[in-house]
């Protein structure tokens, strides 16, 4: 039984504390579980005898056998036998009696004897318990007399803290069952036996007194006894929290040992308190903002403890009384399941450093908290040495110094330890220093033809500042300007095959190669080494998704190609596709927020536990392996100038793009001049195209046999005029600027598209802005003019006609015309919107671009400028007949304005002028000279009521149309006819001649 009971006490210990005690967990004191599992059975009770009962019925069977025999025999010897059954059942009762005594003598010695062997049980489990929550904690006495290297040390990793506070009576916990069998009460002696047992195992006394730590400890008392009891309870956390994880803040009143804990990085908390902390990498490797947070405190009395104290505890001597206690009722009634008094361990100063000592020393060994060997808190770039060529540098890497660790230098070679390096870090840890500081080390050691450098900001522009004039630097790249920066971007595929085309005349198959045969040979490399350098990736792909693919190409190439990425950006693990960490491995790692971020970088998380200073305070990680912590140097702008001179002979590095499309661009620019020359015959040359993923500028041309019609889709001084002048610069006669007047619009489009062309037609229309044009033509005109301009752009072409047309907005009738363009510039238009519905991707809308740039096929093109003196005019449109001899009759005039008319042409034909009702029924058919002559002039409804008259007149005579509206025109001429538009210039008119014919006619001026 006592072996069960053992068991049952070591299950109960090796639960977590957590689970093991409910007053640890809500109160604090961790005594034993009061809620069962320990119970050990009280002795069987005692076994008594059950009552005699007298025979009654025994007792007169005899009696009446007796008498009936004698009445029978009359023999006296019968009645002997009435006496006999009342003697036989007085001998059971006397001889029951006294068996009941000797059953209850012997009953009562073994209860006894099983009553000692339960005290037995009842010690070995006390004992136990005992022993268990001994071994939970060390007293302070002894950790005093644990060595160096003890391996329980800094054992603690979650859940509650017990620290031993004292030593005391506790409840046990344990139950004693059983010992009643319901037969009646023990006689007294066992029941005194059964108390002094069950009051036996009720307590333990002189039992370890532990409390949870994590409730705040307030020691409450005057003098040396509270600052020695203090210094145990210290000891105690000192002991079981690791250095690593936990930091310590020291007030004053703990003496000069607290401060010689290796916990202890300098942090100060307030007067007579003392703090330990979870380290900013303990709550990053949890992800746990808040951590761990462990308050002591020392007070004269329990009203002045913090409120972090929960628990308040006052020493007189030796010894610990309660005052404050989470589950405490009060005062006077105390905490349930703790002892009121207890018996401290006092620890004085000189033992207390002394153990200070030994952990201070046993940190040093394992490298652990304050005691760890700590890089220097800032580093300045010109005290560190730097490699320097010839000799000094190896020819196949680009060794650089640029941190500094707790042993000195550290130098990193991006090629062999790379080929690429991830930089993270959050807001303020140091990243562009960082980087600064990494460019300014490799180009300090190598020359410019040696490496280059590609530097990307996508932080506004100002990372880069200190190191964008070095003779290595290529050119620097912003979010300021998007369309640049992709441009500059998108080149460094091209840069990529330059490289293999370069590779492939050389004989070699890799950058090494290519740099030993030019250190061989003596001579300049033909190729540097390209590092891009990229500041906020996260930013940078946001912007330009499309850039991953690129990214992860130059990732896989890039080490044999030569080129080597260095990107930086807050959080690499959700920025970075798999496919370029992979071949990342080179890692750096600035403060973190958490570690998650910590562990994506350096695979541990311990750059989230990096203090937010110095500035600059890193993880370095190679190849996998382990960490090493260094603080980065910090250049100044002297440092650079320093290096900048060092080079200052080299020869320009080579840019890995071509520059920008100028905003101007002159017929007679050279670099259009030489690519017009490469033009194919038939072809209409009229701008550059930049092609950055090819690094060419190659010669935008239009080939009408080939490519079809022209469309142009631009906002307001865009260069759409621009483009019409270059293809006629270039096409001469060939083409013909269609008026951009109604007139003669109308009546080119109606030459170009008659039944039988001229023979002199152009091979090119030009149009102009056809969008307004065909908005001035009125309701009557524009249906015809949109046929004939659908008929020119469908069938054109097989009359050797192609259109080049402008349009400012792809209005309905614009769209309409526009499925019959195959080719189709876009050049700046108003808002995104406007570029989209014109057909363009809305991530290629600049608002910024010059006159004349735009898009076609997919890039950006610049379109020749022609000065206005070298631009063709439209053809002049004559097409208006002078009035000259009509004045001469006879004419029919059908004017709005017909009393003015008539008035004016009284000055002209004096006496001819008339109205319709002069005008005959019936004319002859011979009509004298005076009717012949006449010149009848009405209104259009004033000819309505004379329908007659005007049907009889205009088989005889002209009518002429003034200041008429289309359908006043046919309805009045009889024709359906539409007359032909009359632009702004006043004096204009329709006559309708005696075949049939309309043409325009100009009135004299005055008219």
């Amino acid at each position: 039984m006592l072996w069960a009971c053992l068991v049952t006490i070591s299950s109960q210990l090796a639960r977590p504390l957590s689970e093991r005690s409910p007053a640890m967990v809500g109160a604090g004191a961790v005594g034993l579980d009061s809620g069962g599992g320990i119970s050990i059975p009280l002795p069987r009770g005692i076994e008594t005898t059950p009552p005699f009962r007298f025979p009654i019925v025994a007792t007169l069977a005899p009696v009446v056998v007796s008498l009936a025999m004698w009445a029978i025999t009359h023999s006296p010897f019968a009645l002997m036998f009435a006496v006999l059954g009342p003697v036989i059942a007085i001998g059971s009762l006397v001889d029951s009696r006294l068996q009941a005594r000797r059953t209850s003598r012997r009953e009562l010695a073994r209860f006894l004897l099983d009553a000692e062997g339960t005290r037995e049980q009842i010690a070995g489990a006390k004992e136990a318990v005992v022993v268990g929550l001994s071994a939970a904690v060390r007293s302070p006495r002894g950790l005093l007399a644990a060595h160096v290297h003890d391996p329980e040390r800094w054992r603690h990793d979650s859940g509650p803290l017990p620290v031993l506070v004292g030593r005391g009576t506790l409840p046990s916990g344990i139950t004693l069952s059983g010992g009643q069998d319901g037969s009646g009460q023990l006689p007294a002696a066992a029941t005194e036996v059964v108390e002094a047992l069950r009051r036996d195992a009720s307590t333990i006394d002189d039992a370890p007194v532990l409390l949870d730590a994590r409730l705040g400890l307030g020691v409450c008392g005057r003098g040396v006894a509270a600052s020695s009891y203090a210094r145990g309870l210290i000891m105690q956390l000192a002991a079981a929290l690791s250095p690593d994880v936990v930091e310590l803040r020291v007030g004053e009143g703990f003496g000069e040992w607290a401060h010689a804990l290796p916990h202890n990085r300098g942090s100060v908390a307030e007067p007579g308190r003392m703090e330990f902390l979870s380290s900013q990498r303990e709550r990053a490797d949890r992800l746990d903002r808040a951590g761990l947070r462990i308050v002591v405190a020392l007070a004269e009395s329990v009203e002045l403890l913090p409120r972090d104290c929960r628990v308040g505890l006052a020493v007189a001597g030796g010894e610990i009384a309660l005052l404050r206690h989470p589950s405490m009722e009060s005062a006077e009634r105390g905490s349930a399941g703790f002892p009121r008094v207890l018996r401290g361990e006092l620890v004085s100063a000189g033992d207390a450093a002394r153990f200070a000592s030994v952990l201070r020393e046993a940190a040093q060994i394992e490298g652990l908290g304050a005691a760890a060997p700590q890089p220097p808190a800032s580093v300045a770039f010109a005290s560190l040495e730097h490699p320097s060529p010839p000799g000094g540098v190896p020819v196949t890497g680009l060794p650089a110094v640029f941190a500094a660790s707790a042993d000195g230098a550290v130098q990193l070679d991006l090629v062999t330890e790379g080929p690429h390096a991830i930089v993270g870090g959050t807001t303020g840890s140091g990243k562009s220093e960082l980087l600064i500081s990494w460019v300014l080390g490799m180009a300090a050691a190598h020359p410019p033809e040696r490496v280059t450098f590609l530097l990307v900001d996508f932080k506004g522009g100002s990372s880069f500042g200190a190191v964008e004039a070095l003779p290595h630097s290529v050119g620097l790249i912003t979010d300021l300007d998007p369309f640049s920066a992709r441009r500059a971007l998108e080149s460094l595929r091209a840069e990529l095959r330059h490289r293999e085309q370069v590779f492939a005349r050389r004989g070699a198959r890799s950058i090494d190669e290519l740099m030993a045969a030019a250190e061989a040979s003596g001579s300049r490399p033909a190729l540097p080494r390209l590092v891009v350098v990229v500041d906020e990736f996260a930013a940078m792909v946001a912007d330009f998704p499309e850039l991953h693919a690129l990214f992860a190409d130059v990732a896989a190439r890039g080490r044999s190609l030569g080129v080597h990425l260095i990107l930086c950006t807050q959080r690499p693990a959700g920025a970075l596709r798999d496919n370029v960490m992979a071949n990342c491995t080179l890692r750096l790692s600035l403060r973190v927020n958490n570690g998650a971020d910590s562990t994506a970088v350096i695979g541990v998380p311990d750059a989230a536990a990096l203090p937010p200073h110095p500035i600059g305070r890193a993880y370095l990680s190679s190849a996998g392996g382990p960490p090493r912590l260094a603080q980065l140097a910090i250049a100044t702008a002297a440092d650079a100038a320093a290096v900048s001179a060092r080079w200052a002979d080299s020869a320009p590095a080579r840019r890995p793009w071509l520059a920008p499309l100028p905003a101007v661009l002159p017929a007679s620019h050279p670099a259009f001049r030489a690519a017009g020359a490469e033009v194919p015959e038939g072809a209409l040359a009229f701008g550059l195209r930049d092609l950055p993923q090819e690094q060419s500028q190659p010669v935008a041309a239009w080939h009408p046999a080939t490519e079809g019609n022209l469309l142009a889709v631009g906002g307001q001084s865009s260069g759409k005029s621009s483009l019409l002048a270059a293809l006629h610069g270039v096409a001469g006669e060939r083409a013909m600027l269609l008026p951009g007047d109604v007139e003669g619009a109308w009546d080119a489009l109606a030459g170009l598209t008659g039944a039988a062309p001229e023979s002199a037609a152009p091979d090119v229309l030009l149009v102009d802005d056809v969008d307004a044009l065909i908005g001035r033509f009125g309701d009557a005109q524009r249906p015809l003019v949109m046929e004939m301009l659908t008929a020119l752009l469908r069938d054109g072409g097989g009359r050797g006609i192609r259109v080049a047309m402008t349009a400012r907005r792809l209005t309905s009738a614009v769209h309409s015309l526009s499925g019959l363009c195959d080719s189709r510039i876009l050049l700046r238009m108003p808002s995104r919107q406007d570029h989209v519905m014109a057909g363009g991707e809305g991530a290629d809308h600049d608002p910024q671009l010059p006159p004349g740039g735009g898009q076609w096929r997919g890039r950006r093109l610049q379109i020749a400028w022609i000065p206005e003196a070298e631009r063709m005019l439209p053809v002049a449109s004559a097409t208006r007949c002078p009035f000259g001899a009509l004045a001469q009759g006879p004419l029919v005039v059908i004017s709005t304005r017909a009393q003015a008319i008539r008035v004016l042409l009284e000055h002209v034909a004096p006496g001819r002028v008339t109205g319709p009702d002069a005008v005959p029924a019936a004319m002859p058919n011979s009509p004298d000279a005076e009717q012949a002559a006449r010149i009848v002039v009405a209104d259009p409804q004033e000819w309505q009521l004379h329908w007659a008259a005007l049907a009889t007149l205009r088989r005889r005579s002209p009518l002429l149309f003034d200041r008429c509206t289309a359908s006043e025109f046919r309805s009045l001429s009889g024709s359906g006819l539409v007359p032909p538009p009359l632009g702004r210039e006043p004096g204009g008119a329709w006559l309708l001649g005696d075949q049939g014919l309309v043409k325009r006619i100009q009135l004299p001026r005055g008219f």
